[in-house]
């Protein structure tokens, strides 16, 4: 039996970020992750640019400790994984959290509208604050906490970029590689390579659509059929002067599950900037769908937002009282998720369920918004335009 104060679903960046601050605020803190690895998609799915912005809050201090540990990533736009890891590990390694690796959750007990435990086989891990990082919400969804697949109609929100029915199809998957130049190639790259230094480039590799992307089956299915695609682009590779040199362990995911929460963030609160009074960061990214059978008002390219806020409801479930989830699947439509979805996104929203779980007491319905939002803003994350 283990027994902490917060324990945290899932290593990615979101996960991450909430168990340190969390940490930091005092918690005894477990992350219980799936893989053998903690680093979520910038290990697993190669996931090594940061789109979006602003980096804040403690993602800002894992940004300057890969660049003393790689000064070349202060002229590149990509960094490497390996700096990513040994980042992190700098930032946990004196703080109370405990890192269980191979730990998938596959039963949750719920009493009263509270997670009462977790479990993986036999072991049993007891919180009285539970944080959702998983990326599939897969914390939230065993729970019991009311949860989104797919994309919404146009009139359910009012979004332009949504179809015109719903659906049950989501963001499609890629896979990533890198490629290294050959001594002997004098091939001039665009301008917009993602280029971790003047020899090695990070690609966004074939892409697939996959039914159900929280199926370990499907998607081990969709990674054999990317590779097999990524055959032709090697060749193509070889006649610019160029070779693949590592490919992701994981095809990555851009959505699954998506909470339904407290508040849905949707694509009209973004586009006009519309103000919370619970807001726990202001943030930027494009609207990026990555639409299965494309979206004729999208037409494939991406639809600059405003810099807009993300409301502490969003992180909130509406009937489980000690739990809040961060990362990609927090409360939002198909069409907001497309920007939020993004590293400094995830970031920030685990960053907020870190201190929100250390104030909360137990319960994220009482939390005192006045207060996290000071304690944010003391952080160095940004809460209001």
């Amino acid at each position: 039996m283990h027994i902490f104060d917060v324990i945290v679903c899932g290593g990615g960046t979101a996960g991450l970020c909430a168990a340190a601050t969390a940490a930091r605020m005092g918690a005894e803190v477990a992350i219980l992750e799936e893989d053998n690895i903690i680093g979520g998609a910038a290990i697993d799915n190669m996931i090594n640019m940061f789109c979006g912005e602003p980096i804040q809050g403690i993602q800002r201090e894992i940004v300057e400790l890969m660049k003393k540990m790689n000064p070349d990533m202060e002229k590149a736009n990509a960094f490497f994984p390996a700096s990513y890891l040994l980042a992190w590990e700098s930032v946990l390694k004196d703080l109370p959290v405990k890192i269980f690796t191979s730990t998938h959750i596959n039963k949750v007990n719920v009493s009263n509208n509270k997670i009462e435990s977790v479990a993986f086989n036999n072991q049993k891990f007891y919180s009285k604050t539970y944080i959702d990082a998983t990326g599939n919400g897969d914390l939230a969804y065993l729970a019991g906490c009311p949860m989104a697949y797919g994309r919404e109609s146009k009139n359910q929100f009012e979004e332009s970029f949504a179809p015109q029915n719903a659906d049950k199809k989501v963001q499609q998957c890629t896979l990533m590689y890198s490629v290294r130049r050959k001594p002997d190639c004098n091939h001039q790259e665009p301008a917009n390579w993602v280029f971790y230094d003047n020899q090695n480039y990070l690609i966004w590799g074939p892409t697939v659509t996959v039914e159900d992307t929280t199926d370990s089956n499907q998607l081990q299915t969709a990674y054999k059929k990317a590779l097999n695609m990524l055959l032709q682009e090697v060749e193509e590779w070889q006649k610019k002067g160029f070779y693949v040199f590592q490919i992701a362990p994981k095809i990555g995911v851009r959505e699954s599950r998506r909470l339904i929460g407290d508040y849905i963030l949707n694509q009209k609160d973004i586009m006009d900037k519309k103000t919370f009074n619970d807001s726990i960061a202001v943030v930027n990214y494009s609207i990026d769908p990555w639409d299965p059978d494309g979206n004729p008002l999208h037409k494939g390219e991406n639809v600059e937002t405003p810099f807009y806020q993300i409301p502490y409801r969003a992180l909130i479930s509406k009937n489980i009282s000690n739990i809040i989830v961060a990362g990609r699947c927090i409360s939002a439509t198909h069409v907001a998720n497309s920007s939020c979805r993004v590293m400094p996104i995830a970031a920030v929203t685990g960053h907020a369920a870190g201190v929100a779980a250390a104030i909360s007491k137990g319960n994220f319905f009482d939390v005192d918004i006045k207060k996290l939002r000071n304690l944010l803003t003391e952080q160095n994350v940004k809460v209001d335009f």
